[in-house]
């Protein structure tokens, strides 16, 4: 298991270890407390179709939160209204329960990969949105979504 996470996290830098962000956008979670109908919406152009890119969410969360891990409900909607639709989880914790990502502060910065490989089909303006999707109205102890797109060479 420690292997395939360290395979990942060495293929996830190597895509990541250039200049080329096509977007990146970060909200903070009012006083680290996401309700559950709370949409974090982000906007993005795109002008480069032969490209692919890697989406990653990006998180950051404090001892307070009470969970290993996050579901989060996603929507990508283009301007000719194609628009996908996922339910991921991430860990947010390892089995041991020490907290994943970099340690900043008070919080714990991770970078989740959503897809890998994208090729976007049209040309044009692009809405993503992240909903949080745990069995509990009001999510404490997340403190900041964010979005991050960039070219693979």
């Amino acid at each position: 298991m420690k292997s395939v996470a360290f395979y990942l996290l060495i293929m996830l830098a190597a895509s990541c270890s250039n200049d080329d962000v096509l977007y990146e956008k970060h909200h903070l979670i009012a006083n680290e407390n996401w309700n559950a109908d709370s949409l974090q919406q982000f906007h993005f152009t795109v002008s480069d179709t032969a490209s692919e890119y890697i989406i990653l969410i990006q998180t950051a969360n404090i001892n307070d939160y009470p969970y290993s891990n996050i579901w989060f409900f996603t929507h990508l909607i283009s301007e000719q209204k194609h628009q996908i639709t996922d339910t991921l989880e991430f860990d947010l914790a390892s089995p041991t329960g020490k907290w994943l990502g970099t340690k900043k502060k008070e919080q714990y910065l991770l970078h989740h990969v959503y897809r890998h490989g994208v090729k976007f089909a049209h040309t044009g303006n692009y809405a993503f949105s992240i909903q949080q999707g745990m069995r509990t109205q009001e999510l404490i102890g997340i403190s900041e979504v964010g979005l991050l797109i960039k070219k693979i060479k």
